[in-house]
């Protein structure tokens, strides 16, 4: 142990689904590096806050193909149109010790 004063605790893109370019295919803690989930791994890591942030958005991300939030779907990627995607993707993220976007 060295002592170092963590504050808090950024993850890269590698957590998360991607698709076929790389980009943000659903926000989620994938199950196979988090098994119990985003939130126990906070918690083991002395419930430090956590920062987070995501690539692109696929053009078949799943807040625009399943849960029909306003998105510009281009070949590639696609922008979202309101506020609702990043409201529902921070209220999810709040629960894990997201403070940083």
């Amino acid at each position: 142990s060295i002592n170092l004063p963590v504050q808090y605790y950024q993850f890269d893109s590698w957590w998360y689904y991607r698709g076929s370019t790389n980009g943000l295919l659903l926000w989620e803690p994938k199950p196979d590096i988090f098994p119990n989930g985003m939130k126990a791994l906070q918690q083991k890591m002395g419930s430090k806050p956590i920062g987070l942030h995501n690539r692109w958005f696929e053009n078949d991300t799943y807040y625009y193909t399943k849960l029909g939030f306003p998105f510009v779907a281009e070949s590639r990627v696609a922008l979202p149109l309101s506020e609702g995607t990043y409201s529902y993707l921070m209220g999810k993220a709040k629960d894990w010790g997201l403070v940083l976007y």
